[in-house]
């Protein structure tokens, strides 16, 4: 009897320890279609904002496991990488509420101070697409984490559907075809094009909206198409 009134009591007093600890609850804009605008004509998605919050914000959201380095596109020519080169940092995985991804991120870093890394750059290496990945240099690295995001791009573990993409993000202000596999879903006023792939991974790309028509809509218009390599 002493045995089952003890077994009594220690149930209940875990139950109120476990009573007293706070209810851990979803941050808000934790999921990729929760895309807040705020007063400052920034957008703000699952912690961060496209042309505000710097590099060191990130690693504040999702910590430092993550690949910084400067990535060249095959066709461009030796010795001119840094007119056309993209400062990334490649998370393998991030989790979102309940939605795990990959998430690229760029940086807004100029021309020169690209070629100043690539310079110093530590490592080169060749991706399957034949672009070139240049890894930086540690103290170019520090430097990095001051500068502002200009793109965010998520590759979501799931796939998207149209009737799913509508449902989360709303009608689309326009739907691009590109290409026989390819659908860009836009969204100017959040900063959103959403990819969808026929024959592969969808992508999701957030910018500042002020940046929608440079970052977005310029590299859509047919005379700006690279042809793929």
């Amino acid at each position: 009897m002493k045995k089952i009134l003890l077994s009594i009591l220690l149930g209940i007093a875990i139950f109120f320890l476990l009573m007293s600890f706070p209810i851990q609850e979803r941050s808000p804009h934790a999921l990729p279609w929760e895309i807040e605008l705020d007063e400052t004509g920034h957008t703000r998605v699952f912690g961060l904002s496209p042309g505000a919050d710097t590099l060191n914000d990130v690693i504040a959201r999702f910590g430092g496991d993550m690949e910084l380095a400067i990535i060249v596109a095959a066709n461009i020519p030796r010795g001119e990488e840094a007119k056309d080169a993209a400062l990334e940092g490649y998370f393998h995985q991030v989790t979102l509420g309940f939605v795990h991804a990959r998430l690229i991120i760029t940086l807004d870093a100029p021309p020169s101070m690209i070629a100043s890394m690539l310079e110093r750059s530590i490592k080169k290496e060749y991706l399957r697409n034949g672009s070139r990945k240049f890894i930086l240099h540690p103290n170019d690295t520090r430097l990095a984490g001051t500068l502002p995001l200009v793109a965010l791009t998520l590759i979501p573990s799931a796939q998207l559907d149209a009737e799913t993409i509508v449902s989360r993000f709303g009608t689309p202000a326009a739907i691009i075809p590109m290409g026989e596999t390819l659908q860009h879903y836009l969204y100017p006023d959040k900063g959103l094009d959403v990819v969808l792939d026929s024959k592969g991974k969808e992508i999701l790309q957030y910018v500042a909206p002020a940046n929608f028509e440079q970052r977005i809509m310029h590299r859509l218009k047919p005379e700006n198409v690279k042809p793929e390599q």
